[in-house]
């Protein structure tokens, strides 16, 4: 029964951050080695990771060693033959040795040699509050996973969102995943959206490949990633992933991106008399090579390209390439090219409690720049660390900073951009913008905690981008058009696995500014819901089962 049987190479939502933030912490403790720059985690690497802290068992405190036994009881199910994670008093399948509900993790479990199977409901509240009124946003759904044998792995997630108030659109800037909303029905501002993930994939020691619909968050961070930011809506792909040793790792994925361009030669009028618009194509391929020369350091770098106006293209298809240059072979010069960028993310955590990091990213590069002081790259960063468990046990000190400069993540060509379904594939301030992030955490008993954090984010001048020439030059930061100064209390107790209680008294203050010949209030409405416009006393509550 201790032995690894079967495969569970599904992968675990980037929401459900309790266990990503325990792994990071069990990292910062040297407990484990990790791999933080690629998220989602698969349940085969999060179970892996767990095993390896309970062999460091000692070097946890009390409180750690409860979560651990608690996600291990969890993460077990679908490496073991016949595993069943605890049941539940009222299991309905008492006498059944292969099958059990289990309340401490809401869901149902089958587990025999060879098949692997859980259900468990999605269920979700939350209820904002202020001087602007009440928003509530509600969902509810089924998540499964299953796997076959020793290679096998399925998962899928189906739920359906219902808002008072529509608090996350492509120009807001929001930390939030975005939605496909269909208001045609709604009264009042409100809006139901609905979500799809999933994916089937083939594991095996040191390597996973799949197709799948989910979100990606591709850069190290606490407070958004630079890469990826994972604030589309879920789009499919082509996943893959290598670790053939210890010291590499390598992820790619191709993907099928929403353009939003129409292509009218595609469109056609229907019998009463409306039309059928079709989009046009949208691809993106992406690589990040991870090397590990010495434990607790990574480096990794890679490059991404969106492409569009053609089918499918082979040579983006093949994993390993430098795409710019495969862009310059197959795209002539007296045309625009494809939209390439490239990345790089250090990951240091060779103190132990300590975690210090690095992302860079360039949509645009040209060596001649660097020299040249009226004229930059189109470029962002974000840097930070995080202290956990000293110098005072159980509380965590987090600081980000984060830099972008104008027009990166633009492209002049609407089917090119750095977006799917027009929300950005980056970071949700996206170009000309800073932000600084604080955080302390406190975790007093085992799956609760408490967080103050403090940010203070602003966004510059709002550049068209119509002149690569032009656009070199913009001024970075000059005046600010959208700021934003948040402080937040959260406490938040994980009742059962993923089923949390939380509550939250934020106080920020969002304005706009008159600048280039627009109102202030031209790019609050621009870039903030009207619900957090100006002051605001927020108070927040969430309960959810799932995410």
């Amino acid at each position: 029964i201790s032995a690894m049987a079967n495969s569970q190479a599904t992968y675990t939502h980037v929401s459900n951050t309790r266990i990503y933030d325990f792994m990071d912490e069990l990292a910062n403790e040297k407990a484990i080695t990790l791999n933080s720059t690629i998220k989602p985690y698969t349940r085969e690497y999060i179970y892996k990771k767990l095993s390896d802290a309970q062999g460091n068992f000692s070097m946890l405190n009390t409180r750690q060693q409860q979560e651990l036994e608690h996600y291990l009881d969890y993460f077990t199910f679908g490496s073991r033959s016949n595993y069943l994670p605890s049941r539940s008093k009222v299991n309905l399948f008492r006498k059944s040795t292969t099958a059990s509900t289990s309340l401490n993790h809401l869901a149902f479990f089958y587990s025999d040699s060879l098949f692997n199977f859980s259900l468990r409901p999605i269920l979700g509240l939350n209820y904002f509050a202020n001087s602007s009124g009440d928003y509530t946003h509600t969902y509810r759904g089924l998540e499964a996973f299953a796997s076959v044998g020793k290679h096998v792995a399925v998962y899928a997630d189906l739920r359906d969102n219902t808002v008072s108030e529509i608090l996350v659109k492509p120009t807001y800037f929001s930390n939030e995943t975005g939605g496909i909303y269909k208001e045609s029905n709604q009264i009042n501002g409100g809006a139901d959206f609905s979500e799809m993930r999933g994916g089937i994939l083939l594991s095996w020691d040191f390597l996973q490949v799949g197709v799948v619909k989910d979100h990606l968050v591709w850069g190290d961070n606490y407070n958004g990633a630079t890469v990826f930011g994972g604030h589309t809506p879920s789009f499919p792909m082509i996943k893959l992933h290598i670790n053939p040793v210890k010291w590499f790792n390598f992820n790619y994925f191709h993907a099928w991106l929403v353009s939003d361009v129409v292509d009218s030669s595609l469109t056609y009028l229907l019998p009463d008399g409306s039309h059928r618009d079709t989009y046009k194509n949208k691809f993106m391929a992406a690589n990040m090579f991870t090397i590990t020369p010495i434990k607790g350091l990574n480096f990794s770098f890679g490059n991404s390209i969106i492409y569009s106006d053609q089918n499918v293209n082979l040579a983006y298809m093949i994993p390993v390439f430098f795409y710019k240059s495969v862009d310059h072979t197959l795209t002539s010069y007296k045309i625009v090219n494809q939209n390439s960028q490239m990345f790089v993310d250090f990951s240091v955590r060779l103190l132990k409690h300590t975690h210090f990091y690095m992302t860079a990213f360039w949509d645009d590069f040209a060596a001649k720049r660097m020299s040249d002081p009226d004229k930059h790259n189109f470029y962002s960063y974000k840097m930070g660390g995080r202290i956990s468990n000293w110098p005072v046990r159980n509380i965590s000190i987090t600081g980000e900073y984060f830099r972008s400069v104008p027009i990166a993540y633009k492209h002049i060509v609407p089917t090119l951009t750095y977006e799917s379904n027009s929300y950005t594939l980056g970071p949700y301030l996206r170009d000309n913008s800073e932000e600084k992030f604080f955080a302390v955490d406190f975790k007093p008993l085992p799956r609760l905690y408490a967080r103050y954090t403090y940010t203070n984010a602003r966004h510059g001048n709002e550049y068209e981008y119509t002149d690569g020439h032009v656009a070199v030059t913009y001024p970075i930061l000059q005046d600010n058009t959208w700021t934003s100064i948040s402080h937040s209390l959260v406490c938040s107790y994980e009742v059962l696995t993923n089923c949390h209680v939380t509550l939250e008294y934020r106080m920020s203050n969002t304005k706009g500014h008159d600048v280039d010949g627009q109102t202030a209030q031209y790019y609050l409405d621009r870039f903030t819901p009207e619900f957090y416009q100006g002051k605001k006393n927020t108070v927040m509550v969430r309960f959810n089962v799932g995410f």
